[in-house]
């Protein structure tokens, strides 16, 4: 392992410890010996934890373009920019999860929350009923346990959408049907 990893495992290890201070100061310094997606989406992480929605924004900003396939970075990147309360990035940061992940629960929840709470009850209701298609797919292959948990999810999602509600009863009834 050379120095870089070893730092960055060290520092996950604080991380995943509570340590924050030690883990955010050895991220810093991986970062200042070379910056690399994992180590901005880390010190990103940390700094979310910590309250600095607004620093952790810039670094996911920089992870999510450093490495664009990762939809794990831009939905951390939507989390912080959300908190800093940059609604409409926030929007932006989620659909390229949706789009880079399109089989994914994770990204299409967090879509149809923001758009439901964003006062957009259409496209809300339209992405988490994408949520649910993936939801309907998994219980269809076999792992009901996980959809019935993902159609509970997207039941909280969406409180206000009866549609949403409907839908996932609905799924949740198939499924206890199905055990």
């Amino acid at each position: 392992m050379d120095d870089h990893a070893s730092l960055i495992h060290q520092a996950v290890q604080d991380h995943l410890d509570g340590r924050l201070d030690a883990a955010e100061s050895k991220y810093r310094l991986a970062l200042s010996r070379g910056r690399t997606a994992e180590a901005a989406y880390l010190l990103g992480l940390v700094l979310m934890q910590k309250g600095d929605a607004g620093e952790a924004a810039r670094l996911l900003a920089e992870a999510a373009a450093t490495d664009p396939e990762r939809p794990d970075y831009h939905i951390c990147l939507g989390d912080a920019l959300l908190a800093s309360g940059r609604i409409d990035g926030a929007i932006a940061a989620y659909a390229e999860a949706c789009y880079r992940a399109p089989h994914e629960p994770d990204p299409h929840l967090a879509l149809g929350r923001l758009l439901v709470q964003a006062q957009m009850p259409e496209e809300g209701t339209r992405v988490l009923q994408t949520a649910l298609e993936i939801a309907e797919h998994r219980a269809a292959a076999g792992a009901v346990s996980e959809a019935a948990a993902l159609a509970h999810r997207i039941a909280d999602a969406g409180p206000t959408l009866i549609v949403v509600q409907r839908a996932a009863a609905d799924l949740l009834a198939r499924l206890d049907c199905a055990r």
